[in-house]
């Protein structure tokens, strides 16, 4: 199951690839490099510093009640848990300039090989002390293969399908070698109680699964673009959208293309409050004094997961209350009138 719910490479690479593309526009339009990056880093920020403020809103009024202290910390290092991965992305983003200027190809090479370095001086000494301090070097290197990636594809790289099938079939097979026959977890989190972690700090087995996500993404792209018939051409004018309107009704994949379209406008959003939804489900579930199998119970059984999946559309259904609340915050963030100000027929979106 953590194979499907850990999209994090995925994230590196779109936001190599659309960060690239962004710092391609300003260069172009004659915005520097600070402008860009602030508005780069604001998109993260903003709807971050409103997370942190409502839960230090909640925690507040917990100890005000008298809630343990124990309590409050697990609360508090659920909630923010998602907020790691942002502090790491914020540092490769800001050296977008240098990966292209590096060459991204390159630095994919260089990158993998640090992590296997790491974890191959692991497996010949042990755990000792500097070899633990020395593998969270992996958590900027390992996550810089799928950013610099995603760079190098927006440079014009792994443009056809064989190179995304290359990456899937060498990063699949890494991925099995490594967990067959050289002890690494298969689970792509950490395990409680686990010799090694996959994801703290990043393994060759989570680089080598995030190629093969990579891979993967880039071949069903198409596809799917085609499925939801995705528009490829020029925005209509209101007046040609209404008569093909008159003309002919959406499609069920139009219709799926538009919801992506406007989640992606808030995936930050969306992002940093799903821990939340699922803490707030949970803890109002318990107000009513049972535990709910799936929700509070422990996975002992295979019937957990069918529970489990059972209460991810009420998961949903809380996390769309979060986006309704928050989503203008993270759309502020997104505009700014001195960059935004171009020459007509040139407006390039920089903050994507």
């Amino acid at each position: 199951m953590t194979w499907l719910l850990q999209p994090l490479a995925l994230f590196f690479f779109v936001g190599g690839w659309v960060g690239s593309q962004s710092y391609g526009s300003a260069v172009v339009n004659g915005i520097r490099y600070r402008t860009w990056l602030a508005l780069r880093l604001r998109q993260l920020i903003r709807p971050t510093s409103v997370l942190l403020g409502v839960w230090a809103l909640v925690l507040i009024g917990l100890a005000l009640e008298g809630v343990a202290f124990e309590t409050i910390r697990t609360l508090l290092r659920l909630a923010v848990s998602p907020l790691w991965f942002l502090c790491v992305y914020a540092v490769i983003t800001a050296a977008t300039p240098l990966i292209r200027r590096c060459g991204a190809g390159r630095l994919v090479l260089v990158a993998f090989a640090l992590v296997g370095a790491a974890d191959l001086v692991r497996g010949l000494v042990g755990d000792l002390e500097w070899v633990g301090s020395l593998r969270w070097l992996n958590v900027l290197t390992g996550w810089l293969v799928p950013y610099a990636l995603g760079v190098f594809r927006a440079a014009g790289g792994l443009s056809r399908r064989r190179h995304a099938a290359g990456l899937l079939v060498c990063g699949a097979a890494g991925l099995a070698g490594l967990v067959l026959w050289c002890g690494y977890p298969a689970s792509m989190v950490g395990v409680p109680g686990a010799s090694l972690s996959n994801l703290n700090p990043p393994s060759l087995a989570a680089v080598c699964f995030g190629l093969a996500q990579c891979g993967l993404g880039l071949l069903l792209c198409g596809p799917l673009r085609r499925l939801t018939g995705q528009p490829t051409g020029p925005v209509p004018s209101l007046s040609g959208r209404a008569s093909d309107a008159a003309r002919e009704r959406a499609t069920a994949g139009q219709f799926c293309w538009a919801v992506v379209a406007v989640l992606n406008l808030s995936a930050m959003t969306v992002f940093l409050w799903h821990q939340t939804s699922m803490i707030a489900t949970t803890v109002f579930w318990l107000g009513f004094g049972q535990r709910r199998p799936g929700l509070h119970t422990a996975p002992e059984d295979p019937f957990w997961v069918a529970f489990r999946l059972a209460w991810i559309p009420v998961f949903a259904c809380v996390l769309a209350l979060f986006w309704l609340a928050f989503k203008d915050v993270e759309k502020s963030a997104r505009h700014h009138p001195k960059v935004f100000r171009t020459p007509p027929g040139n407006s390039p979106d920089v903050t994507r």
